[in-house]
């Protein structure tokens, strides 16, 4: 009940939080059968939200065993299919109760579970994939040799990317990779520690294809900066959008290991060049599309319904933004966009309720008029869209010049422009 109810509300978040999700390799899931879920992990927890939004099957989540020591979260993350994972900062006595949560995986995946394991160990805001860690492996390895189930048990590795993981309205690509059967790894049980070894290292290699993995730091920056150019050459509308096709994937897939392989000379003058096109700021998102008449028209005509969604929605905003902020320190930034997603949904929620339930004292049933706020707030983002793409165009658009100047630039560096509709 808890993960259908909140699997709502979290489809809303997304679709308000990215202005596009694209998936791509959807039907590549099994549709049955135990499934253990290989992912990266770049941006808080918000990779295992948007999986369960767009996965076809429930899904189960192996996650830090200390969330589950905090007042009143146990009962939340037992009915979102969470099972603790304790590790060795958490204590020898937290250790031990690891055997019991496998044991409740291993009971899981006989029900045919689809289980999601974090297989980097830990998140990150970077775009590369750092070393995966062999518990999943091990995981596998002892279900198989258990003989629990003869049905096959599988590994599908998947990658989510954000292009600005932290900025509104930005834009998410997740990839679903070739699934492929554990049981083939152990059939000799004395090549077992090899054979471990052998299944990780065989996942990176899968997931690496889905995944931006630019080893450098300096380099990572470069990227970052050229993303957010290269946002631009890709239309971006104003409804939220789920596309089951990757259209932007293959450009900055193409983008990021372009620049990983650059020897320094050539890395050198494609950072000069790419910065002299134009600054790029991350909380900036470069949109294309949009006529400047027809913006204009529609920020003057929505300007006064707009600053009453703004006016009525902006309490519980600006509660999640200054908590994000309060919470989070500087060493885990990375948790910022998950706080303000997942504490919006609670804030927007509660503050709905409490205004309609206090004010019903004074209007009656008139009061369940205050549900109009969601749809006028829809109202500000649809205006706040047409000022970026009229008034703000300078600062979220590129020019046709700088257009120009960019494919020409990815063009002689041989990156995938194939996909770029305008």
């Amino acid at each position: 009940m808890i993960y259908k109810v909140l699997w709502v509300l979290a489809n809303i978040a997304i679709r308000v939080y990215y202005g596009k999700i694209e998936v791509s390799g959807l039907d590549n899931i099994p549709k049955d059968g135990p499934l253990l879920i290989a992912s990266n992990h770049p941006n808080g927890f918000l990779e295992p939200i948007i999986m369960a939004c767009l996965f076809p099957r429930d899904l189960h989540f192996m996650v830090r065993g200390d969330v589950f020591n905090k007042p009143g979260l146990r009962p939340i993350m037992e009915g979102t299919n969470q099972i603790p994972i304790f590790r060795f900062k958490d204590g020898f006595k937290e250790l031990r109760k690891n055997e019991a949560s496998l044991k409740e995986a291993y009971k899981a995946l006989d029900k045919d579970a689809a289980i999601i394991l974090f297989i980097e160990g830990g998140t990150k805001q970077v775009k590369t994939l750092r070393p995966f860690q062999k518990g999943m492996a091990r995981m596998a390895s002892t279900y198989v040799a258990s003989g629990m189930s003869d049905k096959t048990l599988n590994i599908l590795p998947v990658a989510i990317n954000f292009i600005s993981p932290v900025q509104l309205r930005s834009r998410v690509c997740l990839n679903v990779g070739t699934p492929f059967a554990a049981n083939t790894y152990f059939e000799n049980p004395e090549n077992k520690v090899k054979d471990i070894k052998r299944l990780t290292d065989d996942v990176y290699d899968d997931v690496s294809k889905l995944a931006f993995n630019v080893k450098s730091e300096d380099r990572q920056d470069v990227l970052n900066h050229a993303l957010q150019l290269t946002e631009g050459l890709f239309k971006l509308d104003f409804f939220p959008q789920v596309a089951y096709q990757a259209n932007l994937w293959p450009t900055v897939k193409s983008l990021s290991d372009t620049i990983d392989k650059m020897d320094e000379s050539v890395f050198s003058s494609f950072s000069k060049e790419i910065k002299e096109i134009r600054s790029a700021n991350p909380y900036e998102v470069k949109r294309t599309g949009k006529s400047f008449g027809v913006a204009l028209i529609w920020t003057i005509l929505a300007f006064i319904p707009a600053m009453v969604g703004l006016v009525l929605n902006i309490i519980p905003g600006l509660i999640s933004q200054t908590l994000a902020k309060k919470v989070v320190s500087k060493e885990k930034k990375v948790f910022i966009a998950s706080i303000i997603l997942s504490s919006g949904v609670g804030f927007y929620t509660v503050y709905y309720l409490l205004v309609i339930l206090i004010s019903s004292f004074i209007f009656g049933w008139k009061a369940f008029a205050f549900l109009l706020a969601f749809p006028l707030g829809f109202i500000y983002l649809f205006w706040k869209n047409n000022y970026r793409s009229s008034i703000g165009r300078a600062k979220y658009h590129l020019t046709d010049e700088e257009k120009r100047k960019l494919k020409l630039l990815l063009s002689k560096y041989s990156i995938n422009l194939h996909n770029i509709v305008e």
